[in-house]
């Protein structure tokens, strides 16, 4: 059995590597750096129930039926520094209004990961998590009704894009 981890290489190039004889013994996977704090998705393909398990020990398997399925999730992968510094601006907006540093450090990280936990143990989508979130006449219903009619969301989707079409070779 071989668990690749090597992220930018394909099942072909990963089988070529190996010398082709043996693909129903490879699985391909992408993990996260989190995946050092046992916490993540880790994408995996082809399905195998054997290193599914293994990978529980170190993140959230995420079974891909097929590699194509893989890539638009890759994709979201390469967002993780523009996460990191809408947090960084959020941080700086603060402490320009009086918020300590440290302050707003601890409440950003602790506001992101609570939203994140509530979506994920969640049965809602998105869509309806957005929506219920949205208070008619709220802050949140005002702010995104102002980053909709930016081009806020439209950029985030044209980055994926271009994240997938360098994937794909394009």
């Amino acid at each position: 059995m071989v668990i690749s981890m090597m992220a930018a290489i394909d099942m072909n190039e990963l089988l070529t590597l190996l010398g082709g004889s043996c693909s129903k013994l490879v699985v391909r996977t992408v993990p996260l750096p989190s995946a050092m704090r046992r916490s993540g998705p880790i994408l995996m393909y082809p399905p195998n129930a054997a290193v599914e398990n293994v990978l529980r020990c170190v993140g959230t398997p995420i079974v891909c039926q097929t590699e194509a399925e893989m890539k638009p999730m890759i994709s979201l992968t390469g967002h993780i520094s523009s996460f990191y510094e809408l947090m960084r601006v959020t941080q700086s907006w603060m402490a320009n209004r009086g918020v300590q540093e440290d302050t707003a450090q601890q409440f950003i990280a602790s506001f992101y990961s609570s939203m994140a936990s509530a979506a994920e143990l969640s049965e809602h989508s998105f869509a309806e998590l957005s929506e219920e979130a949205a208070t008619p006449g709220g802050l949140n219903e005002q702010s995104l009704r102002f980053l909709r009619d930016s081009e806020h969301y439209s950029l985030a989707e044209q980055s994926l894009q271009a994240i997938l079409n360098r994937l794909n070779g394009k």
